[in-house]
């Protein structure tokens, strides 16, 4: 029953109507994208990350003012060993402060010697350039990352020659720094469709060997050549990242602990996903002396649980994006990746049967009763990894100033369902030419 306070479900779901047109849109752009990477099957090696991929994307405002771009995550594998918990060639050590952010050991120096990293004869000294010695074993410095950052960048300034699209670059030094998320090493964008042909991305023969690199190439090119009708611009965020395996408690945890949701097939499939180590770029530290410190994130995982979720809940976690873009834009505290972990949090515990019959309206008030009740307790668990409380670094003043906002807007949905509230506008109504050209695409 809905409280006093609460706007009644039947007025939100009227109230979400009036963003039937771009919601739409969105599924349609999310159909495309995922055609764009078809190709590759179900035993691809790319890495799908982000919202894009997921489909609860927003499209993003470009600072130069040259209109607004669909923005893709874009994960790099370093072609390093996989990082384990337990010792080997890599082996990633948990802070005890935050166990999702580690460090990365290595055996031996010999590690960074393989043809696949491409740095070998690069440095006079391997051990004293990228590795910082400790009474335990050798440690991944900061310049190592910075190194192979400086690959992809010359891999990428070959096609910047030719400006396919309106080609631009900016390098993860000279971007604005970003207040959410984790920071790419370079922004990419398009500004328009490709006319011309657009080859396999060119490698740095100094960089790169092998066919370490060939998925990610293959990916980039589809998504690159891809275009929508309605925002011609692409912006891709290129991130480096080491492969890792999960945690062993947090893997028992994730097999053993009680849900209605996923299924137990994508329970698997996600325990058998692996991780990656992001590294945490912190311009404060010198680069040529500290340690890289990284954070375990799941992005493939995520992806794989957004696989099974509705079209109308995907619509509600846009419409939550939208509120927070808007009324939140300043807010340290309430992230996408925030959204992302609570709205998960309420599928592992809402019967099938539940969520059948929840409209739209009525899932955004959940939702929002869910955010609340984290905040409340100043603790929000990660869903991959629930020792850790993503508000621990926050004041708890900050918290429950954030709460009352978030309480406001609940009590108060209609106002904060405007017109206006999604900044992009659908350039044009989608008629029946419109979804002829998105089937023929897919």
């Amino acid at each position: 029953m809905a409280s006093f306070f609460q706007t009644p479900p039947l007025q939100l779901e009227l109230a979400l109507r009036q963003y039937d047109d771009f919601l739409v849109l969105i599924l349609f752009h999310h159909q495309t994208i995922l055609s764009a990477v078809k190709c590759f099957g179900e035993d691809t090696e790319s890495v799908l990350i982000g919202s894009a991929f997921e489909g609860c994307f927003l499209p993003k405002n470009f600072n130069n003012g040259k209109g607004y771009g669909v923005e893709f995550d874009f994960f790099v594998r370093l072609p390093t060993p996989m990082a384990w918990e337990s010792p080997g060639a890599l082996q990633y050590m948990p802070l005890d402060e935050q166990p999702h952010q580690v460090l990365v050991k290595l055996s031996s120096p010999s590690t960074l010697e393989s043809e696949y990293i491409g740095i070998k004869n690069k440095v006079p000294n391997l051990s004293d350039s990228f590795l910082k010695k400790c009474e335990d074993g050798f440690y991944l410095k900061r310049n190592f990352m910075e190194a192979m950052e400086e690959k992809i960048q010359n891999s990428l300034k070959k096609v910047l020659v030719q400006k396919p699209g309106g080609m631009e670059m900016v390098s993860r030094c000279d971007a604005e720094k970003n207040s959410e998320g984790l920071q790419a090493s370079i922004d990419v964008s398009f500004l328009k469709p490709i006319t011309e042909h657009l080859g396999m991305l060119p490698l740095d023969p100094d960089s790169w060997s092998g066919d370490a690199m060939t998925n990610a190439q293959m990916l980039w090119v589809n998504l690159t050549n891809w275009s929508s009708p309605s925002w011609p611009s692409r912006i891709f965020k290129v991130h480096l990242v080491l492969e890792c395996d999960w945690p062993a408690d947090a893997k028992m945890n994730w097999l053993q602990r009680q849900r209605y949701w996923p299924s137990e097939k994508t329970v698997q499939d996600v325990a058998e996903a692996p991780c990656y180590l992001h590294p945490l770029w912190d311009e404060e530290e010198p680069i040529d002396e500290s340690v890289m410190t990284f954070q375990m994130t799941f992005g493939l995982a995520e992806y794989l649980l957004f696989m099974e979720t509705g079209p109308k809940e995907r619509q509600c976690i846009v419409v939550l994006k939208a509120i927070k873009e808007k009324y939140f834009h300043k807010s340290q505290i309430l992230s996408s990746f925030v959204i992302k972990m609570v709205f998960f949090w309420h599928l592992e515990s809402t019967p099938l049967s539940e969520r059948q019959d929840m409209g739209r309206g009525e899932l955004l008030v959940c939702l929002l009763d869910k955010l609340v009740s984290f905040l409340n307790d100043n603790n929000l668990p990660h869903f991959f990894l629930p020792i850790v409380n993503l508000l621990q670094r926050f004041h708890p003043d900050d918290i429950s100033s954030t709460c009352r906002q978030v309480k406001k807007v609940k009590r108060n949905m209609l106002a904060y369902l405007p017109s206006e509230l999604f900044q992009v506008k659908c350039s044009k109504t989608i008629d029946d030419d419109f979804v002829q050209t998105v089937l023929q695409f897919v």
